[in-house]
């Protein structure tokens, strides 16, 4: 037996409903196929299903698509310290005794850069020595080059 008067409360809970709309937004599990579809891999740009804030199908690929962000950031650095390194190579090969003449066309055949050096060392007869790191080179006249090694 239902108590009296409980229809009534029944069909005003009703009415209530319709009237208002206290619809909950769905949770990430009771998305539709469709929603999930829109979202993608921001590495590879395969289609992600899951959490709705997920941003990578798995870790191969967060881990990839951060590395090549840092790899951009420090791809200038890395070119200029590979400049460097080439560029104190061919002084110490060219250089074994710490002093050696050489011309500029044997430096540039090796693929010596005149434009990349870490320090300037100013004389007092104002002659700029050169330097990659402890060694250094001088510009002659005639295309020479006087190749130094720094005193340690």
């Amino acid at each position: 037996m239902q108590a009296p008067g409980t229809s009534v409360l029944k069909e005003n809970l009703a009415l209530v409903k319709t009237t208002f709309n206290f619809s909950v937004p769905p949770r990430a599990h009771q998305l539709h196929t469709d929603d999930m579809d829109k979202r993608l891999c921001l590495n590879c740009n395969l289609p992600l299903a899951g959490r709705t804030d997920k941003k990578f199908c798995d870790d191969a690929c967060r881990s990839s698509h951060h590395s090549r962000i840092s790899n951009k950031e420090q791809d200038y650095v890395r070119q200029v310290n590979q400049c460097l390194r080439r560029n104190r190579k061919i002084l110490m090969t060219l250089n074994p005794d710490g002093k050696a003449k050489v011309t500029r066309k044997e430096l540039l055949a090796q693929g010596f850069d005149f434009q990349t050096f870490t320090s300037i060392y100013k004389t007092e007869k104002q002659t700029c020595y050169y330097f990659c790191y402890e060694m250094g080179y001088l510009l002659l006249e005639h295309d020479f080059v006087l190749l130094v090694r720094k005193k340690q």
